[in-house]
Order: structure tokens, then C-alpha cells, then sequence
């Protein structure tokens, strides 16, 4: 399946409506499953098609699904074991079963026979991976298709050669198919190949031959696979593809659609033989005259999902299954089914109940507000997504195969899915996961150049691709850690003895079918310079004309070259236009066609790309019925157009237009533009007021966009209200179905269309419930799509409505928020968010800060005690909106005011919490509760106390069902209070936990804030830097759209580790490098991270002088005061104190021994506390006093407990610096050169182990002497 249909059914998709109406059941319930049958109530026409029983035993089948249900279950060896002996019986079946040879004709689909130069390739069974399945219409039967048609063809006088021309040789492409092969066997498991040409060029048959079996299990690929071609030294490569593919649609945008039907691709590409087929195109009437029913009709409900799953035999089917089944949570599987209903079968979740399913996120969406709302889908989606094709590389790769992923027309990707196809091929899981054998992943894109409107889209998706960067384009990570191989090929136009190579092979085919002796020559070089000269090289053009050409004789043989080149005269003359060009010919096609059917192609071609066949009946049947002259049937009209090679079939249940040059012919037909707008609007009436309430939601992009190009805001006033408010509704939910798709613009505009068709006076006295949803969503769209404009309209319009209560406007204050924060800074957003709880009642003091947080805390300190005794379940629940709605603000505003640095922090934190003690317990009672910890460890050193406060949110938090707020409960718990009191390595592991519920969410600012925090524990953790950046590119590519302090703060320690990594000593000013902006910093109050990570380099640079300066220059509670209760301040004392009393020990001044004496004590008083994290910190300290008061052997006692507890709890940082500091003792000692040595060397492999080869080369560079370097060339 290669064309993508955009505006496909979306079976069980909710419409995204806010609120229904009692008397309208929701959108949400006119859902079908992915095979879904008409409702017995529903008159419409359908596509019926025949399906075989599928092959294969039973005991095989049940044996396939036990190993299913069993891998959920078993431990990771079990399941490993569970692999091999899977992917053992896999290649056992690849071995036993015989294979077949297919060719791919675009217009018939995979057929047997044909050789490779012919677009032939070789495969096997469909249960075995040698076959490609590459870009094909998924279950297309050419030979029973082309022999059912074979009599009419020959009535109509239809040219059985011209037909097979879609099966010519390629010509001038050599060399990329010399390129694909390098692609094939190079060891680089990411890839991504770009096709580019002009509209004819042959991209797309390119693409189809790149992929096909036959030349990916050649000799030379074959050889490389397995491991002969480099005398076996790497034998993980792909002996085979797997080719799914997708096209995107000029005319309805629609994203995601193409990786839905990847999906879909995937799925039916796993049907054992015989399963699924094409059938016949019959016609179901209403009434016994066969004449289809006109005018409108009720809603219909959504019928039933099919009971039972399609039978299943293939052991790679259950493979593949328990595979995603294993990578997928249940809320991932839900969202991806919603999106791709063959899923359902797939991931075994045939019983969840969708509907309510639905109805509760959308509440959830609407207690949150804001955007955040529009983008969780996406955001949700693009992880799912990923996990999926993660999975499926990792099966693929199992069985030595590699997948492929194509996409055609790249030109008219929207913006969202050319997000998700870096995302894809930036996930290194996708990749390294998969070398353990073969697979990994190839990305074939084609687009035209010269009109691509998405031409720097895709140029900044190859450099950031090239530069290892992620969409944003803001992280420069390492290039070479980025693993993505990208190839640019030039798909030109034929040169003219490449045309004449084209003529030969169309003689011969001609020749060949021909049953009379038609005349034949030794060559067609006259022939091929006249087509030349008329095509200019351009393949389809070249054969579209010479089909044209061949046509125009009856009876279609290669007449000579005399005789072809007065057919050429004669053809030429019949042109009404001068300058031939491949629109005139598919004109002059069209038009030689039967008016009957001509007159309906416009109307067919304004349904996009891809036709659904109930669609095209009732169209056909409606537009021609009552007219004598005009009444054909549906089956006739689609026989027709497949003879003329107009349309394809698509599967079971659709059609496709062959090239886009024909869909934009049929529009050039009726050659006024005010005439076409008539007739879409027209048919768009008529799909509105005929379709069935779950086929106009699963229509709702191409009936939207009918409406749009017909004109419907300019004809509203030839119809009554009450028509134009069931329109407006549409509209809706058109509107909120684009913006779950991300597609903003799209969503903006669909949404203003329904605003301008409600009356103008008394709209929301009439409509209040529609023009409160239609507004709010308004102006939900206009600030995703940057409109801020727009937005503050529709905003204003619904804040001056004075009957609307203020629990209603709640959509547009959070959006007006949101717009505040983004555009302004923590402390405008903040001033804002008090304004709203002011309204709600919740008023919190703006002065006498200080003594009223005194009083508070005392107050809570005493009352620890108390709190440890009391029953949790006392509280009760919150059930007040407008107290829910409170709350909610108090946590933003908390965010806000921490980012500003305000005193009111504590005032706010207990505000939250004297609300739950008073009116119950909400979601976001759980991140209040533990912000009291925090206020008590921060700011008392109470850390036991902080903690009490902190295990009674926990236990609650694990008590709730929700876990709306559990990211932050994390963040607050384990990110502020416990690190005090608990290893970093557990605290990440929350915080790791908080990220991923944070993305199912669709909350990414908290899910990249517990990403922050995760990887400064992985940091201080002792864990490798190549793994702490790896960390970090995968965190923040989901999380690409925000532009927050959390984004920042996590490429400032990128950008940290990097300098560390492979930086220079004399170049580390963080502020120098082109992913932090320093007015970013500026606006989001980040100077403290930014500080703390220059001084962190400064420290392991052995630049102490500089660390040092800082603290005169700032104070000693710099970082106590900016980042209260953050992890980063027991690393910053240690430096301090490390870094005083190297300088005392250089110079002698008791000015560094006070300090260093003050941030030494810190260190033991939070050792004493319990902190386990800075007890090597202790020792090493205690070592370096030592040292300082000339006790060697208390030192050296010091400075191996000090290695010794840094190696139990595998810092190696630590270590290593042990090791430095000992080799310098020993040298300023005198005592042992040998030691010094040896401790130098072991600190330099410690550091390189670490990852930090800067701070390894600068120890070389300062003692060249301990590393067997001259002095002169060390330094």
C-alpha cells in the first residue's frame, strides 16, 4: 500500500467535542473498527469482496497465539530464550517454503512473473521476510483483475500494450541504484535516502524498484549480509527488507494519516495467503427500481466492532504481535488504536471500552485548560509511534531484516509529520537496540523540487539530521553519536538516447502481444528525437504520449517508424494547444471518454487522491439519477476509469487516482473557476445531508474542505440559520479533530468558518453551549498557531460575555496564561495567575512576606507530630470546580514564582495546603503536601521533618487513581527533599518513572523537568557521559516545541558535558555556544544553572582560582538562595570547600582556610544528617586536611577511604579525582615518583572511562613526565 490516504476512515477516532448534547450522543460514538460493516439502518452502497480461509494449521495457530499471551508474563532470559527459539522456527519456515517471483505494475499491483529489468522482483510466501513489501496496493489481484476485465477492454478497443508500458525497463539510473546498494550493507542503522525530481521525473517507480525483493537479495548485498564480503568480520546486516510506505495528499492535509496506514500496511502485509482479496465492486440499492434514495437522511450510529479477529496462522504475525504488546502500556495502545484501527487485532484490546475511554481524557483536557490540550494527543501520539517502529526494527532485526519506511510527495507533508520522521530516525533505541543483529531502518523520501513548499522544512530536517541535531535545531549534540546517514539523489529527466532505449522496449513489448506482423525496424532513433523533443526526457509525459500515440490507431501495434511519425502529425494537429505538454495529453484522454462519465470526474477529483468506494457509488448513483441522458452505474463508471488507467484499486475499499496529474486534469475540465466552486459546494451538500453520522466523521477533512473551496461563508445567506448552526457544529468538530492532528492553521480556520456561519445577533442567547465551545477552541488554535492576535479576539469575545459564568472562561484564562508565559516572563505570568485567584476567592497576600512565612513555617514544624498521627482519609475529596480550579492555578503559580526567585513560595505552598485540610483533597493536593517537605528541607535543614511531609504525599499519590499530578508529586519529592536523604541512583528512577507519565500525559513541560532532574542524578551518579548526553538527546526530542527554563537547563549541562567530553581548556565560556541564548537565560531567570555549570567545568579543569572568585564575587549562599533544595548545591559546597583549601594549601592565607573550614563543616552536618551522596565527599576532604596540616599518614588513611567509598557506589568522577589529588601529594611530597605516577595514570584512565577525555588531556598536558611524554611535546 503506497498511497496514502489522508482523509481516510479514522475508525473509532473521537471527534474531540467538549461537552455534548443530551439529545446528540458524541462524535466519539459514531466510531467503526478498521473492517467495520455498514449499520443495518444505513442506506448506502458498499464494496463486498470475497475472502478465502487462510492457510496454515490450527495447532500452529494456537501455538502462535500462546506465545503471545505467555512473553507478557515471562522474565527478560525467558523471553530471550522465547526469541531464539521464535526466530528459529521463523527462518525455518523461510527455508521450507518455495518462493515465488512478483512483479509491481502501478496499475495492477504485485503480479507473478517479469524479470528485475522489467520491475520484476523475487519473493516468497507472504509468510516469509524475503519478500518486500514495498509500496504495492495492498491486495490487489492482478490476474484475476486483469482477467475479469479482459473482454471489455477489447470492446472498448482498449490498447493491451499500452498497459503494460508501466512495466518498462528504467533507464539512467545506474547510479542510484549503486548508492541504494552502499545503503544496504553499510553498518550505519539509520538512514535516510531523499529522492528528489520534478513532477514525472519517476521518483515514486524509482522508490518501488529501489525496494523490490529481487535487488536486495543480490549477490553483493547477499554477500554482505552475510559476513563474506569483510571475510566475516561483521555479519550484522540485513539479508532482506520490509517496505511499508505512504503518500501524502496536495489536497486534503491530514497528519499522521500516512504512519496510521503504515500501520495499516503493516498489518495487512502479515495476512496469511489467501486472506483479505479484492472482490468486485457490487452496487446495494434502496428500493427494488435500483435507484438510490435522494435527499437527506437521520444519522446513523456507528456499527459494531467485528467480534472475533481475522484468523491468524503466521508465527512472524504472533512475533511481531507480542513484540509491540511488549513495548505499548494499555493508554498507548488505546491512543494508537484510535488512530489505526487494525491495531485493535494486533495488540489483542479487543475489549476496552473506547467511548468512555474518550469522554474522560476530554473532561481531563478541559479541567486542565489551555493548550496543552491540543498538543497532548500529538505529543502522545509521536512517543506510541515510536515505540512501535522501535519494536518492529527490533523484530525485523531478529530475523535479519531491515525496515523501510517510503514516503512520496514529501512537497505536501504537514509540518507534524515531517516532526515525527526525524523523531523516528533520531531515536537511538530504534537503532541500538537492533545491532545486536541486523536491522535498523531506512527512510526513503521523494518530493519535487522547484515547486516544494516545504522546501526548507526538508533542508533543515537534513541538516539537523546531518548535524545531529533534533528538530528544534537548538541541541548540537555529537554528530557522531547522532548514527543518521542521509544520501541525496537526483532524479533527472532521460536523455535522449535513454529515450531511445524507452522506444525500444516499448517496440518489443508492442510487438510482442501483437498478433498481426505488424512492420519492425532495427531501430527507432527518428521515433525517440521527435518524443524527445516533445517530452524533454520526462518518463511519465514520454508515456502518456506514446500510449496516446499507439491509441490513436485501433488497433495499438507499432506501426514503423514512417507510419508513427504521421500518427505524431496527426496527434499533434488534434492538440489545442501549441506547446504540447503531459496535461493536454491526459485532456485529450479524458475527453474521448463518455460524457456520462466525463461530467462526473470533476466531482471525482475533488474528493483528494484517494476515493472510497461507498463514496464514489453514492456519488455516481446521486448525480446521475432522474437524468436519462446522464443514469450510468457505479460499476460501469469504475470500469472505465480502470480501463483508462485513470484510477487504481487500493485495497478492498478504495481507489486511487494513478498520477496527480490525472485528479488535477479532471478539476481543468470545467475551466471556471466560479463554476468548480458550485459544483464542491454542491457536493459537499449533498455528503453532509447523505452520509451517516460515523462516515461524515470519518469523511469530516473532505467534506470541510468542500465546503471551504465551495464557498460557504459567501453563500450562507441562501440558507436558514438553523441549516447554517448544523453546518457551524460540523465545523466544530472538524476544527478540534485538525488540532488533535497538531495541524493548528488548519484547525484555526475551520473553526473561524463555523464562528462566521452563526447569526450575527443573539448567537450566544441562542447558542450559548456552541459559541462558548466554537470560541474557545478559536482561540486555542490561533495561540498554537502563533496568532496572538486572533487569539486575545476571541479571548475578549468570550470574557465580555456578562450572562457566561466564570467556571466557562476558564478555557480562554488558561489560554490567555499560557500566551502571557510564552511571551512574557515567570513574573508577568505570575501576576497574572494571582488575578485569577482572586476571582475564584482565593486571595494570597503580596507583602509581609518574610514574617508571614516565619509564622507558617514554626507553625508547621510544631505540628509534625501531630501530621505524623493523623488518618490521611480525613480529609475527604474536593468536589468544588471552581476550589479544583484554584488549586490547579496555586501549582502553576508555584512554577512561576520558583523561576522568579519571589518570597512568596511559602505562602502559596501553605495556602495550598490549609485549602486541601479545608475542602479536600484534589490531584493537586499531593504536590502541595510535598512542597511543605520542601519548605522545611530548604529552608529549616529539616530533613526528616521534610520528609514525613513528603511519604504522606506519596502515599497518597499512590493511592489516587489519577496520575494527572504524579510527575509533580516526583519532581517535589525526590527532586527537593529526598536526594538529602537518599542515593541519586533511586531518586533518578523516579524521576525516570515521573518523565514517562509526564509524556502519557501530554505534559511535557513537567516531563522534561523530571528529565532534568533525572540526568543531573545520572551526572552526580557516576555514570558515563556518552550515556548522560545519549540521556538527554532522547529526552528532548519529544519534548521539541517548548522553549522553557526546563529545555534550557538541560542543553546548558549538555552543552557542560560536552566541553567536558571533547572540549578545549581555554575555550569553556558556556554562553559562547549556539544552542544557549543568552536572551533566553535573561527571560527565564537560568544565570544560577548556567553558574553552577561553568564552575563545574572550572572545578574538574583544576581551575580552583576561578571557583574561588565566584564565591567572593556572589557569597557564600549564592546557590542556597537561586536554587533552593536542588541537588546540584552538596556538589557546588564540595567544590567550594575542595577549592578554598587548595588555594590555602598553595598559598598559606587563612582567609581560604576560614571559608574552606565553613563549607567543610556543611559537608559533615548533612553526612551526619544521613546524606549518603557526599560521603566520599568527607573523605576525600578530610584527606586534603591532612595533607594541609602535614599528617601523612592520616592523609593517606583518608585518601583511601575516600577511593574506597567512591568505589562502592561506582563514582567514577570521584574517583578519579581521588587519584589526581593523591598523585599530587605524592609529588609534592617527594616521597614515592612511582606512586605519583601510578596515580596519575589510574586518575587519566578513570576520567577517560568517564567520558571526560578534555579533563584526561589536560592531566597529560600538566605532568607529560607520569605518562612517558618528553616534557617539551606534553606541553
Amino acid at each position: 500500500m503506497f498511497a496514502a490516504k489522508l482523509d481516510r476512515p479514522q475508525h473509532g477516532l473521537s471527534s474531540g467535542g467538549s461537552k455534548q448534547s443530551k439529545k446528540e450522543p458524541p462524535s466519539s460514538s459514531c466510531s467503526s473498527s478498521s473492517r467495520g460493516k455498514k449499520g443495518s439502518g444505513t442506506k448506502m452502497m458498499s464494496a463486498r469482496f470475497k475472502s478465502s480461509n487462510p492457510s496454515g494449521s490450527k495447532d500452529e495457530c494456537k501455538k502462535a497465539l500462546f506465545l503471545d499471551d505467555e512473553t507478557r508474563s515471562m522474565s527478560t532470559a525467558q523471553t530471550s530464550t522465547l526469541t531464539d527459539s521464535i526466530v528459529s522456527s521463523i527462518r525455518q519456515q523461510q527455508s521450507n517454503k518455495g518462493e515465488r517471483r512478483e512483479t509491481y505494475d502501478p496499475l495492477r499491483g504485485w503480479g507473478t512473473g517479469g524479470e528485475h529489468e522489467n520491475y520484476s522482483s523475487s519473493s516468497s510466501s507472504p509468510h516469509s521476510l524475503q519478500r518486500s513489501h514495498a509500496v504495492r496496493p495492498r491486495h490487489s489481484r492482478s490476474s484475476r483483475s486483469t482477467a475479469s476485465s479482459g473482454s471489455s477492454k477489447k470492446k472498448r478497443g482498449h490498447c493491451a500494450s499500452a498497459a503494460s508500458f508501466d512495466c518498462l525497463k528504467l533507464q539512467g539510473r545506474e547510479k542510484h541504484f549503486e548508492t541504494w546498494d552502499e545503503s544496504i550493507v553499510t553498518d550505519k542503522s539509520r538512514q535516510l535516502v531523499l529522492l528528489s525530481g520534478s513532477s514525472g521525473s519517476g521518483k515514486s517507480r524509482l522508490a518501488h524498484e529501489l525496494a523490490c525483493p529481487k535487488r536486495n537479495s543480490s549477490p553483493a548485498t547477499s554477500q554482505a549480509s552475510s559476513g563474506e564480503e569483510d571475510g566475516g568480520g561483521n555479519s550484522n546486516r540485513p539479508t532482506s527488507l520490509w517496505t511499508l510506505g505512504g503518500k501524502f495528499d496536495a489536497r486534503h492535509t491530514s497528519p499522521y494519516a500516512v504512519f496510521s496506514l503504515i500501520i495499516e500496511d503493516l498489518y495487512d502485509s502479515l495476512l496469511p495467503s489467501g486472506e483479505g482479496e479484492e472482490g468486485e465492486l457490487v452496487d446495494e440499492t434502496d428500493d427494488d427500481s435500483g435507484q438510490a434514495a435522494v435527499g437527506p437522511e437521520p444519522r446513523q450510529s456507528a456499527p459494531s466492532p467485528s467480534s472475533s479477529a481475522p484468523h491468524r496462522s503466521s508465527m512472524l504475525y504472533s512475533f511481531i504481535c507480542s513484540r509491540l504488546r511488549q513495548s505499548l502500556d494499555d493508554e498507548e495502545s488505546k491512543l494508537l488504536i484510535e488512530f489505526v484501527p487494525a491495531l485493535r487485532d494486533m495488540l489483542n484490546v479487543q475489549s476496552l471500552d473506547f467511548k468512555s475511554d474518550l469522554e474522560e481524557r476530554e473532561d481531563a483536557r478541559l479541567e486542565m485548560g489551555g493548550v496543552q490540550g491540543f498538543a497532548k494527543v500529538e505529543i502522545r501520539f509521536q512517543r506510541a509511534f515510536r515505540k512501535v517502529m522501535r519494536g518492529l526494527a527490533k523484530s525485523l532485526g531478529s530475523v535479519d531484516s531491515r525496515l523501510v519506511l517510503v514516503f512520496d510527495d514529501l512537497q505536501w507533508a504537514d509540518r507534524a509529520s515531517l516532526d515525527l520522521i526525524q523523531d523516528i530516525l533520531m531515536d537511538h533505541e530504534t537503532s541500538h537496540r537492533t545491532q545486536e543483529r541486523a536491522g535498523g531502518l531506512i527512510v526513503v523520501g521523494c518530493y519535487r523540487d522547484g515547486e516544494n513548499k516545504n522546501q526548507e522544512a526538508i533542508r533543515a530536517l537534513v541538516n539537523d539530521l546531518q548535524q545531529g541535531r533534533r528538530v528544534a535545531g537548538r541541541a548540537c549534540l555529537d554528530p557522531s553519536a547522532s548514527g543518521v546517514l542521509v544520501r541525496e539523489l537526483k532524479v533527472d529527466h532521460l536523455l535522449p538516447q535513454e529515450v531511445g532505449s524507452m522506444m525500444m522496449n516499448m517496440r518489443d513489448i508492442s510487438t510482442s502481444q501483437d498478433d498481426t506482423d505488424s512492420p519492425q525496424t532495427d531501430n527507432v532513433e527518428s521515433v525517440a528525437d521527435r518524443v524527445y523533443q516533445k517530452t524533454a526526457g520526462n518518463p511519465f509525459f514520454t508515456i502518456e504520449y506514446m500510449k496516446a500515440l499507439l491509441g490513436s490507431g485501433g488497433d495499438c501495434a507499432w506501426k514503423g517508424d514512417e507510419k508513427l511519425l504521421e500518427m505524431m502529425d496527426a496527434l499533434d494537429a488534434s492538440m489545442t494547444s501549441a506547446n504540447l505538454s503531459v496535461a493536454d495529453v491526459v485532456l485529450a484522454k479524458i475527453r474521448k471518454l463518455p460524457k456520462k462519465v466525463a461530467r462526473l470526474l470533476p466531482l471525482l477529483g475533488s474528493l483528494g487522491f484517494t476515493l472510497q468506494r461507498s463514496m464514489f457509488v453514492q456519488i455516481v448513483k446521486h448525480f446521475t439519477c432522474g437524468h436519462p441522458d446522464s443514469c450510468i452505474s457505479p460499476k460501469h463508471v469504475a470500469e472505465i476509469c480502470l480501463e483508462e488507467g485513470l484510477i487504481e484499486a487500493n485495497g478492498a475499499e478504495w481507489y486511487r487516482w494513478k498520477h496527480d496529474t490525472f485528479q488535477e486534469a479532471t478539476l481543468s475540465l470545467v475551466g471556471n473557476e466560479g463554476i468548480l466552486a458550485s459544483l464542491q459546494f454542491e457536493l459537499a451538500r449533498f455528503l453532509f445531508d447523505k452520509l451517516a453520522c460515523f462516515e461524515l466523521d470519518e469523511s469530516l477533512f473532505i467534506v470541510a474542505n468542500l465546503f471551504t473551496r465551495g464557498g460557504i461563508r459567501d453563500r450562507k445567506n441562501s440558507f436558514d440559520g438553523t441549516y447554517l448552526v448544523e453546518v457551524a457544529k460540523f465545523f466544530l468538530r472538524a476544527g478540534k479533530k485538525a488540532a488533535q492532528y497538531s495541524t493548528f492553521d488548519l484547525a484555526a480556520s475551520y473553526l473561524n468558518t463555523g464562528i462566521d456561519l452563526l447569526p450575527k445577533l443573539g448567537c450566544w442567547s441562542m447558542y450559548y453551549e456552541l459559541s462558548l465551545d466554537l470560541y474557545s477552541s478559536a482561540a486555542q488554535a490561533a495561540f498554537s498557531e502563533g496568532d496572538y492576535d486572533a487569539m486575545q479576539t476571541h479571548c475578549d469575545e468570550v470574557i465580555d460575555q456578562q450572562n457566561c459564568p466564570l467556571l466557562d472562561k476558564r478555557r480562554v484564562y488558561h489560554v490567555m496564561l499560557d500566551s502571557v508565559a510564552a511571551r512574557g516572563t515567570a513574573e508577568n505570568a505570575a501576576s497574572f495567575c494571582l488575578e485569577l485567584l482572586s476571582k475564584l476567592g482565593c486571595k494570597i497576600p503580596k507583602s509581609s512576606h518574610t514574617l508571614r512565612t516565619t509564622a507558617g513555617l514554626m507553625k508547621v514544624k510544631m505540628s509534625i507530630g501531630k501530621f505524623k498521627r493523623e488518618d490521611p482519609s480525613k480529609y475527604g475529596v474536593m468536589q468544588d470546580p471552581s476550589k479544583l480550579w484554584a488549586m490547579k492555578l496555586m501549582d502553576k503559580l508555584l512554577t512561576f514564582l520558583y523561576l522568579d526567585g519571589s518570597p512568596m513560595i511559602p505562602l502559596v505552598i501553605l495556602k495550598s495546603l490549609r485549602w486541601t485540610e479545608k475542602y479536600g483533597t484534589s490531584d493537586w493536593s499531593m504536590p502541595a503536601i510535598a512542597s511543605i517537605g520542601f519548605m522545611l528541607s530548604a529552608f529549616m535543614q529539616d530533613f526528616s521533618g521534610g520528609e514525613t511531609y513528603v511519604n504522606r504525599a506519596l502515599g497518597l499519590q499512590e493511592k489516587s487513581r489519577s496520575q494527572t499530578a504524579l510527575p509533580k508529586t516526583y519532581l517535589v519529592a525526590y527532586g527537593l527533599v529526598l536526594h538529602w536523604t537518599t542515593p541519586y541512583s533511586v531518586c533518578r528512577k523516579h524521576m525516570l518513572k515521573g518523565y514517562s507519565i509526564g509524556l502519557k500525559n501530554g505534559d511535557t513541560e513537567l516531563a522534561l523537568a523530571c528529565s532534568m532532574f533525572s540526568v543531573w542524578f545520572s551526572l552526580f551518579s557516576g555514570n558515563a557521559l556518552e550515556r548522560v548526553s545519549s540521556d538527554i538527546e532522547s529526552h528532548l526530542v519529544p519534548c521539541q516545541k517548548l522553549n522553557d527554563a526546563g529545555e534550557q537547563s538541560v542543553l546548558i549541562t549538555l552543552e557542560a558535558i560536552q566541553k567536558l567530553r571533547m572540549g578545549n581548556i581555554a575555550e569553556r565560556d558556556l554562553l559562547s555556544c549556539a544552542s544557549i541564548s543568552r536572551e533566553e537565560v535573561a527571560r527565564l531567570n537560568l544565570h544560577p544553572t548556567l553558574h553552577f555549570f561553568q564552575l563545574y567545568m572550572d572545578f574538574y579543569f583544576a581551575d580552583y582560582q576561578a571557583v574561588v572568585e565566584f564565591i567572593e564575587k556572589n557569597g557564600d549562599q549564592y546557590f542556597e538562595k537561586a536554587l533552593p533544595g536542588l541537588p546540584m548545591i552538596a556538589t557546588f559546597v564540595f567544590m567550594g570547600a575542595f577549592s578554598f583549601l587548595s588555594l590555602a594549601r598553595e598559598t598559606g592565607s587563612s582567609k581560604y582556610e576560614k571559608s574552606a573550614k565553613a563549607y567543610t563543616k556543611k559537608i559533615k552536618t548533612w553526612v551526619d544528617k544521613g546524606n549518603p551522596n557526599v560521603v566520599q565527599y568527607r573523605a576525600l576532604l578530610d584527606a586534603e586536611w591532612a595533607a594541609f596540616k602535614g599528617s601523612r599518614g592520616e592523609a593517606m588513611h583518608a585518601f583511601n577511604v575516600a577511593i574506597l567509598m567512591a568505589e562502592r557506589r561506582g563514582l567514577v568522577q570521584d574517583v578519579a579525582l581521588v587519584h589526581e589529588r593523591l598523585s599530587g601529594y605524592h609529588a609534592e611530597t617527594g616521597c614515592s615518583q612511582d606512586e605519583a605516577s601510578e596515580h596519575a595514570n589510574q586518575a587519566k584512565k578513570l576520567y577517560e572511562e568517564w567520558g571526560a577525555h578534555a579533563v584526561a588531556k589536560r592531566l597529560t598536558d600538566e605532568n607529560p613526565e607520569y605518562f612517558g611524554i618528553p616534557a617539551q611535546v606534553g606541553s
